[in-house]
């Protein structure tokens, strides 16, 4: 995953967090925190996740989170299939001037209007 800021962020952090820690060895999705920072414009390799409850938090070393954002509700919206046999790469693109998410895959792009959680 790949997820990019029509504003970018300066001087915050950057973190993905889920449900889904990875599978076990029959395919079992395993449940347990998953949580992986990064800067925008890289790419994030992120388990399959089997709900909606992935999150992008932005914060402030000093106060915490300033931002959440329902990644995982946006990727739902926008018809992303967790349980594809091999799954699709996707960038996110989060437009604060228009409100919206812009998500694409090889296949599809869809834009959808964008909810700050916190």
């Amino acid at each position: 995953m790949r997820i990019e800021f029509s504003s970018p962020p300066d001087g915050l952090s950057l973190r993905i967090r889920g449900r889904f820690c990875g599978s076990n060895l029959e395919g079992n999705l395993l449940e347990g925190m998953f949580l992986s920072p990064f800067k925008q414009g890289e790419d994030v390799c992120i388990p399959r996740q089997g709900d909606s409850s992935l999150l992008l938090d932005i914060e402030n070393q000093g106060e915490g989170i300033v931002r959440t954002f329902a990644l995982g509700e946006y990727l739902r919206i926008a018809g992303y299939d967790w349980e594809k046999e091999n799954l699709d790469d996707v960038s996110i693109f989060l437009d604060y001037v228009r409100s919206e998410a812009i998500i694409a895959t090889d296949f599809w792009t869809t834009a959808i209007p964008i909810d700050i959680l916190l």
